[in-house]
């Protein structure tokens, strides 16, 4: 075996200038959005590799974004530069706001070779699979990768989770510290990072560590870093949660309450040995003592995705699946939302919501928040503001034709203000020719459209601000850019 049936086991389908940034009003045609990433950074054989496989030059893939909780002027965006046809990109930008979203900077973390690592701070690693941000209320930049050593799932290959800071709000970065490092028959997946919007000093940092042992049996607990100092030294890692052989956990991001409660969303995924069937189930874990101690988990619902598919030729697109996503309001409301087809028998993935007003202890029903029943939404991200209104972010194909050429695709933001019973929406951007994408081929021989899982999405004092994928119909040499956006209203 090897760390390629580790990966599929856990999935079935799985950006920057100082131009300024003028945040447009929003309509019901489309909300006015800028262009934030411009042309690769890395020189060409920057990282040594000459792997046979498509290396798409100019492209960005899977933006996040995040807030100061001190400042909300103040936005931190990553994103993936020049992805790999076989997994992963060759580095990642920071784009950094200080008014808004009105102008950005850019900056490069030392995370990988092509991005100016040295060797043992960043240098070793040829690949960036995950990077995830966070502003602590301090104003301290926390951001954390999963990088690799190597070609994806190659036989010596090591992977590692990296945390690297910046004290000047995104401007320039430490060289980043080392977390965990393996290699073999385990990979640490999709690290995500919380600062504590209560406590400045307390940072967590979770993820997945799944390995296969010798009887072909699997394990995934999920597992928690802790630093108690703003990261100056980070605890041993250690499991939080851990349902038994042939389960896994799988990331979303630890929300932290006003009461300084700790509540971590995942997915729990379940698969019988001898046949490989999966259940899926959204749960959740709460710390009342800044991550020491764990909950048992709670279930918040069964999870039912169908993945996203061209409609005309059914290749398959990279989407959130079993991702979970969470936010948490200025009330203390916990939204959480995924990918599901309940609603229309299997046939196609809807975006559900589910919300908790005790601290995650109970559970609403999930409700539908994207807005036609007749094609699938897909790729979502969520964010709550402090006066209770939720948003979520979402593409779709209701712009598609029957030419099996083309893929129209519409990015829409749906928002409430009821505590998620009744949702309404808008459209931020599109269509936009979906097929112009990067391929990948992590999971077999047939390619999939990637431009990522998930988006950024966080809650300003009366708007949304979006940093989102979008591709560049038409054009080869740039097939995606990453686009920036503040929706203002109430939904």
């Amino acid at each position: 075996m090897n760390r390629l049936r580790i990966y599929r086991r856990i999935s079935t389908t799985i950006a920057i200038t100082m131009s300024a940034l003028l945040i447009g009003d929003s309509a019901s045609a489309g909300c006015q959005a800028a262009r934030t990433s411009r042309p690769t950074p890395f020189t060409q054989g920057c990282s040594g590799e000459q792997p046979p496989t498509t290396l798409y030059t100019n492209s960005e893939v899977q933006p996040t974004l995040s807030i100061d909780p001190g400042d909300p002027r103040h936005l931190v965006g990553t994103y993936q530069v020049d992805r790999w046809q076989d997994g992963g990109s060759r580095g990642a930008v920071v784009v950094t706001s200080f008014d808004g979203g009105r102008s950005w900077r850019h900056s490069i973390p030392p995370l990988t070779e092509c991005a100016g690592g040295d060797e043992g701070n960043g240098g070793d690693f040829k690949r960036i699979l995950d990077v995830w941000s966070t502003i602590a209320l301090d104003g301290t930049v926390y951001l954390t990768s999963l990088t690799i050593t190597g070609g994806l799932f190659g036989l010596e290959s090591e992977h590692a989770i990296q945390v690297t800071k910046s004290a000047d709000g995104g401007r320039t970065w430490s060289n980043p510290e080392i977390v965990t490092r393996e290699s073999g028959m385990v990979l640490n997946d999709f690290p995500t990072i919380t600062a504590d919007p209560t406590v400045s000093r307390y940072v967590y940092l979770v993820w997945c560590r799944m390995g296969t042992r010798d009887d072909g049996q699997s394990t995934g607990p999920m597992y928690l870093a802790r630093s108690s100092d703003g990261g100056k030294t980070w605890e041993p890692p250690r499991p939080i949660f851990d349902g038994g052989l042939n389960t896994y956990g799988f990331a979303s991001q630890v929300e932290v309450l006003p009461n300084g409660v700790l509540v971590f969303p995942f997915t729990a995924i379940s698969e019988d040995p001898v046949t490989h069937e999966r259940g899926f189930q959204a749960m959740a874990i709460r710390s009342a003592d800044k991550g020491r101690t764990w909950s048992e988990p709670t279930k918040i619902s069964e999870m039912f995705s169908a993945g996203a598919k061209d409609p005309d030729t059914g290749t398959p697109i990279a989407d959130a699946g079993y991702f979970m996503h969470s936010a948490t309001d200025g009330r203390g409301v916990l939204y959480t939302a995924w990918q599901d087809s309940r609603f229309s028998g299997g046939a196609r993935d809807a975006v559900v919501v589910a919300r908790s007003t005790d601290g995650g202890l109970t559970w609403s029903e999930p409700v539908v928040a994207s807005g036609s029943p007749s094609v699938s939404a897909f790729s979502l991200s969520l964010a709550a503001r402090r006066d209770g209104t939720v948003g979520v972010t979402y593409y779709d194909f209701r712009p598609n034709t029957p030419d099996p050429a083309t893929l129209p695709t519409a990015f829409w933001l749906a928002t409430s203000t009821d505590a998620g019973a009744t949702w309404s929406e808008r459209k931020v951007d599109g269509p936009s020719d979906l097929t112009v994408i990067p391929k990948a081929d992590i999971f077999g021989p047939t390619p999939y459209l990637y431009m990522g899982a998930q988006y950024g999405l966080v809650a300003g004092k009366n708007s949304f601000i979006s940093l989102f994928a979008k591709p560049n119909d038409g054009d080869i040499d740039n097939r995606t850019d990453i686009y920036a956006t503040a929706i203002p209203g109430r939904g």
